[in-house]
């Protein structure tokens, strides 16, 4: 169906704020986590505990859950999804106790990820044509950068309001839920009906099914970039503590590259990626650049470190930030360069997210481990696993280049 760029990039602006505002609450801790103690009167493991339900509904879910987004609108698992998440946050503010928690945070597994993520990720990609995956990806990834930014920003006023913590996490808590609410409403009126790819007359998921999903070459390639590309996304939020223990920068500096990893570079970067992706035709071709240009700028610091002098230093990280977003904007855009079928895409993700999300399942503990064990020599093992990682990236993105020329 034809659309106008500007409604094209409004639903992709949208689709990343309904994804952004979907994990505000299961990921509260980062932000509030003492106000969440003090707020349901539990210790810092009854806090991570939270997160280990979620995680454990989210590896539950995330297959069948790309089965549903393959056999139902689109429209319809997000709209419903959206205002599940924003109803159940909207209750737990006002029932703020760790049994209440618990059961939150439990449905949030279902409402956050299950059919939501695949249904997202799916509808991006059904906004456009082969030719401009890249800028929608890229773009999406990037609205997520600002929206993260200004919903930080406009939580930690309403929560500095209010002499008690847990007033102020009340109020953050009905703010988090009506964006979500205000998102599905928008989304419900907004997004075409004719974009919808479901098949609500399939047959249930079966074995046989799981295993021809399996057994497609096109979903381990894409599983094996995400599990590159994320990898080191996720495990490159430590270059922060780097900058703090190793170059002992402290203070406003250290804030300001936090603030410029975090959220700047995302929201100009994955774009630019996403552009210059459709530029060149190949996803691939770029992810590979960007992989080999990410693992040299990590050699350099963990080979010269302190002697780049700080200027140095951290002109390494801002350039290494910047590659990472481009590649992190654009790794779901290999999946047209790999010519997965549009319906049974969301079965693919579902394989996919949990292969090429698993760094957060073991990465983190391992570098703290190593931290804890080698001080500042520990960063030494951490960038040697983030150039392993985006070596993955290297190899698996030539595979997927030289797949796409022979299929021609």
């Amino acid at each position: 169906m034809e659309m106008s760029q500007g409604k094209k990039y409004f639903l992709v602006g949208l689709l990343g704020f309904m994804f952004s505002a979907a994990y505000l609450l299961p990921y509260i801790k980062y932000v509030f986590n003492d106000a969440l103690i003090a707020g349901l009167g539990i210790t810092n493991q009854q806090s991570g505990m939270l997160l280990s339900v979620y995680a454990v509904i989210n590896a539950i879910t995330l297959i069948p859950g790309g089965y549903i987004s393959d056999k139902y609108s689109q429209r319809k698992i997000i709209t419903v999804s959206a205002l599940g998440t924003g109803i159940i946050t909207i209750i737990f503010a006002f029932n703020m106790n760790y049994t209440m928690a618990l059961i939150t945070w439990t449905v949030l597994g279902f409402t956050t990820i299950f059919a939501f993520w695949g249904s997202v990720i799916k509808a991006v990609r059904m906004l456009g044509t082969e030719d401009e995956q890249g800028r929608l990806y890229g773009f999406y990834a990037g609205f997520q950068g600002v929206v993260n930014t200004v919903v930080a920003l406009g939580a930690a006023y309403v929560f500095s309001l209010f002499a008690a913590q847990a007033d102020g996490l009340k109020s953050v808590l009905i703010m988090y839920g009506s964006l979500n609410i205000l998102g599905a409403v928008m989304f419900w009126v907004l997004y075409p009906k004719e974009l919808d790819v479901s098949d609500e007359n399939a047959e249930p998921i079966s074995v046989k099914d799981l295993i021809t999903v399996l057994k497609m070459p096109a979903t381990w390639l894409l599983s094996l970039i995400i599990f590159s590309i994320y990898g080191v996304f996720s495990g490159s939020t430590l270059m922060t503590s780097y900058v703090t223990d190793v170059l002992l920068i402290t203070g406003t500096v250290g804030t300001l590259i936090a603030i410029f990893r975090t959220y700047i570079a995302r929201a100009i970067f994955s774009p630019v990626g996403g552009i210059l992706s459709d530029k060149t035709k190949k996803p691939s071709k770029n992810i590979m650049i960007s992989s080999i240009i990410t693992a040299a700028l990590i050699v350099v610091l963990m080979l010269f470190g302190k002697q780049l002098g700080n200027i140095g230093a951290l002109l390494v990280i801002i350039a290494s930030s910047i590659t990472i977003y481009m590649n992190f904007g654009v790794m779901w855009a290999t999946s047209e360069e790999l010519k997965i079928p549009r319906k049974l895409y969301g079965s693919v993700i579902g394989v996919a997210s949990i292969i090429g999300y698993a760094p957060d399942f073991f990465m983190h503990a391992m570098f703290g481990s190593w931290i804890d064990q080698h001080g500042a020599d520990g960063y030494r093992f951490i960038f040697m696993f983030l150039i392993f990682l985006a070596l993955i990236g290297v190899v698996t993105s030539f595979v997927i280049s030289q797949k796409s020329k022979k299929e021609a």
